[in-house]
């Protein structure tokens, strides 16, 4: 199968193999499938969307934040994908965009957004976040060293319960760490704090799982499907919760260890994009024996 992945290029140049595109393209490779990243920032932008995507199989988007510059897609005679990656952030948008894109199929990081697409979109299915197994894995170079650490963006709700969690138990604070820093700083922790942003299960969730520390994290709906809560990872409900969780586990290092090493097999087994490309490769699959059938 050959598939187009359209997506802006990233804007920072330490991080931009850990753009999903990216993630997604080598994985699809690694499986036998051919495929080619476009995008605003792309080398080969200055190619028409009509030329670059005429022998291609697939055409999936991942641009959630689309400035304008992103194509209809609605002449493509193969199959059309839309994964809504930000949802929580941008629903609109991507409401719009489906609107403007006749796309064959819907893929959501969070499955309570599916129904709003209802109407749009021939077919939808829930598709979370994941991590990269090539790029992401516990470094063996790094100490463990870190009893708490966040590592992640900086957002006026999220520091707040920094700083209240703060005033009781130190947080090393890794603020915009992108890249291979970012893989260090995680496997440095042995609690990795994190915050997921209104009902969005992020990519923090997944990564400092692979990268071996235990992950401490609010609750997100659907996140017990994803994980087993309690032996992969461990959610807390309030300041005071955390407060308490990250003591006790920071003093039951068996247990710590325990949790985290599940929470790493977990992702691992279930959460990489080798296992979303092979997901992707079945839907498509069905939705091509679905249009045989009709």
């Amino acid at each position: 199968m050959k598939f187009l992945i359209i997506q802006e290029n990233g804007r920072h140049e330490k991080n931009r193999h850990f753009r999903e595109s990216q993630c997604l393209k080598r994985a699809l490779e690694r499986e036998g499938h051919a495929c080619t990243v476009w995008g605003l920032g792309h080398e080969n932008y200055s190619t028409s969307f009509e030329k670059i995507s005429e022998d291609c199989d697939v055409v999936l988007s991942l641009e959630n934040y689309d400035t304008g510059w992103h194509p209809s897609v609605s002449s493509f005679s193969g199959t059309k994908i839309f994964w809504s990656i930000d949802s929580h952030m941008t629903l609109d948008l991507h409401l719009k965009h489906c609107q403007k894109s006749v796309y064959d199929l819907l893929l959501n990081s969070s499955e309570q957004y599916l129904e709003k697409f209802h109407g749009l979109v021939k077919y939808a299915a829930w598709f979370p976040n994941a991590y990269p197994s090539d790029l992401i894995a516990p470094n063996a170079l790094v100490s463990r060293n870190v009893p708490v650490g966040f590592c992640g963006s900086s957002i006026p709700r999220r520091n707040a319960i920094l700083d209240a969690i703060e005033k009781k138990v130190k947080i090393k604070r890794d603020t915009f760490v992108i890249g291979s820093d970012m893989v260090d700083a995680l496997s440095s922790y042995q609690i990795a704090f994190n915050y997921n942003i209104a009902d969005d299960i992020n990519y923090r969730t997944f990564e400092a799982t692979a990268a071996g520390a235990m992950l401490l994290t609010n609750y997100t709906p659907n996140l017990e499907k994803l994980f087993d809560i309690g032996k992969d990872i461990i959610v807390y409900d309030s300041i005071e919760d955390a407060i308490e969780k990250i003591a006790f586990y920071a003093s039951h290092a068996d247990l710590r260890e325990s949790i985290a090493g599940s929470g790493s097999i977990r992702s691992h087994s279930q959460h990489s994009y080798d296992v979303r490309a092979n997901q992707l490769i079945s839907i498509i699959d069905e939705l091509e024996r679905h249009a045989n059938l009709g």
